[in-house]
């Protein structure tokens, strides 16, 4: 039944943003992360700039492939392959650091979220698609 539900998943592959007065399209993978403050949704680039989405995060993130994306707390969505490191800063309380350009970004999660992490990224338990692990079902891949 997962395997079925994978195939027939369909993730975007690019995002149309808004700089300044132009629309441009850039690949997913260029994404570093997706902050949403005081309703406008910033999309951070790898390249060290920033566009701005028409769309909430949490249609963007529904779009998104949860193989590559990770949504940290309420406000931030992360590439999971812009994560240098994650810091345990207090009792089930963490920071995400990035690559550069963006190691001076503070985003926090907290231990569930990171547990879920790691258990998607390490040993191949995954979630149904973009639940959170409340209220998700644990499957084993494949």
């Amino acid at each position: 039944m997962f395997e079925q539900l994978q195939e027939d998943t369909w993730f975007r592959q690019k995002l149309i943003l808004n700089v300044d007065r132009d629309i441009v399209i850039v690949s997913v993978a260029n994404t570093v992360y997706i902050y949403t403050e005081f309703g406008g949704t910033r999309v951070y680039l790898n390249d060290g700039n920033w566009a701005t989405a028409n769309v909430s995060p949490l249609q963007l993130y529904g779009s998104l492939d949860p193989n590559m994306f990770f949504r940290a707390n309420r406000q931030t969505i992360v590439n999971v392959e812009y994560i240098d490191r994650i810091a345990y800063i207090r009792s089930r309380e963490f920071r995400i650091h990035l690559h550069s350009p963006f190691n001076d970004v503070e985003i926090f999660s907290n231990l569930q979220k990171i547990t879920c992490l790691i258990l998607r990224n390490l040993f191949g338990l995954y979630l149904f698609p973009h639940q959170s692990c409340a209220t998700g079902t644990l499957l084993l891949r494949k």
